[in-house]
């Protein structure tokens, strides 16, 4: 059998195999996702990820099975069809088993534990150390969806714009719950641009023309699947339209304050500033938005 036959052969088997494997309902559509040539991404959305169901262990290990077959074949398969990738190993959870990212990684089971606000699942993993053995681990991992995050400055005035409000995790630790940030939020499915400038709107009133990408993190990475999407923006003071304060159905009660930016710093320095995308920021305005002239002594 000529090559390109053979491996399409493969792909339309192990596809058939996992479609007949796996039917999940859906929040918007109650569809199947199998079969579709919706991209991921849609498929995927926060406001369209599949119902938590639970998922047996040969039930898994069949599934596991048929998409590492299914993706061997599409890597062989130099001319794969664009939507290969989509439509066969769309499930989060199969992608992540099988997507060729590591080979000292192999995840052998996976329990789903909740799916309330995120969904939490606790992985079962072999994996090969430096010195060639394998050791079995269980990692609990939250799957938050990602978020972006802009420091506006006012290079003439030398000042940013922040805000405060009340951070549950944070009262937890023994302290009042007031943070000071840079505005943020969950893109929900959104351009992290287009997302950012609706949330700086809503969060400090300011309306903004152009933001600078200046690059992506993620924040905790043992654990947590959130990733950031970092922008710098100008503001001048007549870009204010709004009080903001966000969202109150949304439980948001935001004080916008505006710092020079030796100041933010000096907070960071005393451990008054302790939210880790706002240092992020802060230090790369220091670097590079304010240069040497920055004073970031407490």
């Amino acid at each position: 059998m000529e090559d390109s036959a053979r491996m399409r052969h493969i792909y339309k088997t192990g596809r058939s195999s996992l479609r007949k494997a796996l039917i999940m309902p859906w929040r918007s559509t109650g569809s199947q996702c199998y079969g579709r040539r919706q991209s991921a991404q849609q498929q995927f959305s926060h406001r369209s990820r599949p119902i938590a169901f639970p998922l047996r262990s040969e039930l898994h290990s069949t599934l596991v099975a048929h998409a590492q077959k299914l993706n061997l074949a599409c890597r062989q398969w130099a001319r794969a069809p664009p939507h290969c990738a989509r439509h066969c190993i769309c499930h989060p959870l199969i992608r992540s088993a099988t997507v060729p990212r590591n080979p000292r990684i192999r995840i052998t089971h996976v329990e789903h534990l909740s799916n309330n606000w995120n969904r939490l699942d606790k992985f079962s993993l072999d994996y090969v150390r430096t010195n060639g053995e394998t050791q079995a681990l269980t990692r609990e991992i939250y799957h938050v969806d990602d978020g972006a995050t802009v420091l506006l400055y006012d290079a003439t005035r030398r000042t940013v714009i922040l805000v405060r409000q009340f951070r549950l995790p944070a009262y937890l630790r023994g302290g009042s719950g007031d943070l000071l940030e840079t505005p943020a939020g969950f893109l929900d499915g959104a351009d992290p641009e287009a997302r950012m400038k609706q949330e700086v709107e809503e969060e400090t009133g300011y309306r903004i023309g152009s933001m600078k990408k200046v690059f992506n993190a993620l924040m905790v990475p043992g654990c947590v699947t959130h990733a950031v999407h970092f922008f710098v923006a100008p503001y001048a003071p007549d870009d204010k339209i709004a009080s903001g304060g966000g969202v109150v159905e949304e439980g948001e009660d935001i004080e916008v304050v505006e710092l020079t930016v030796d100041d933010a710093l000096k907070r960071v320095a005393r451990g008054e500033i302790t939210d880790g995308k706002t240092i992020i920021l802060l230090q790369y305005a220091a670097l590079q938005l304010f240069g040497k002239d920055a004073d970031i002594s407490a």
